[in-house]
């Protein structure tokens, strides 16, 4: 089979997803084929990266690609290896994914992003022209969700078999067997509920906005929430609530640093 060559492929690695935006003008996502390829922001596995590279674009001439906030030299230096030699490009260019986020952005000026990935939050002051400053805290939505199954055996006496989680959790259905009985069980999921998993770890980023917030520079900067959890409603209302500020959630939040990089 001949193997596709594109000329430019902007690649958002995540943890969940491997996000890639081309010449079509159409972000594509790919699951990865392995869970544990990419883990809080590092590349856990660059043979594995490396071939799903391979199947999910083929070739690259050049790639712009997307870095975590206060990602260390290897933890840069493997991923720039691993997209290069898997797409056997010419050239890689890296952005920092808050300011790519920012680019993709329609608010002007320097602003506080918040990225809410699946195993990792970044906090960020950064501004278009690629200065950025920032931390990451190391969870995300995946650990919001196992402290919210181990909530729900505690809380309920049920052991999950299936999930159906909307863009709002609050309402969501928990179908599974009681731990005693082992007969079926459907649980409603309730706001207090959730406020049991989350308003701890959403403080913790309002903490982190807040610090940002307060530098001198920050001065007129607004807050940007993007990531896949800023598809998930409690998870914006939250950390707006925590901030007591308005807070922009772009159109396709989970895609924001993927058409950023495009700017590159």
């Amino acid at each position: 089979a001949m193997t596709r060559t594109v000329d430019v492929i902007a690649l958002d690695v995540g943890s969940s997803f491997l996000r890639t935006f081309g010449s079509e003008r159409l972000v594509r996502e790919s699951a990865w084929d392995h869970r544990g390829i990419v883990r809080r922001g590092a590349v856990a596995d660059p043979r594995l990266l490396r071939a799903h590279l391979r199947r999910a674009v083929g070739r690259a001439r050049e790639v712009a690609l997307s870095m975590p906030v206060s990602a260390s030299e290897a933890e840069e230096s493997e991923l720039v290896e691993a997209a290069a030699s898997g797409l056997r490009a010419r050239r890689v260019v890296t952005l920092a994914a808050p300011v790519a986020a920012l680019r993709s952005s329609s608010t002007c000026g320097p602003q506080v992003i918040i990225d809410v990935g699946a195993d990792l939050v970044e906090t960020s002051w950064a501004e278009p022209g690629g200065f950025h400053v920032g931390t990451r805290l190391p969870w995300g939505v995946h650990d919001v969700l196992e402290d919210l199954t181990v909530h729900v055996i505690r809380a309920y006496g049920i052991r999950t078999d299936r999930w159906q989680l909307g863009p709002a959790w609050a309402g969501s259905v928990v179908v599974g067997r009681d731990i005693d009985s082992g007969a079926a069980r459907v649980v409603r999921i309730t706001s207090r509920d959730i406020a049991a998993v989350l308003e701890h770890r959403a403080s913790r980023i309002a903490d982190a906005v807040r610090r940002l917030l307060a530098a001198p520079r920050s001065s007129g900067a607004g807050v940007v929430l993007v990531g896949g959890g800023a598809c998930v409603v409690d998870i914006r209302q939250a950390i707006a609530r925590h901030l007591a500020a308005a807070i922009v959630v772009p159109p396709t939040p989970s895609h924001a640093v993927v058409r950023g990089l495009s700017t590159t």
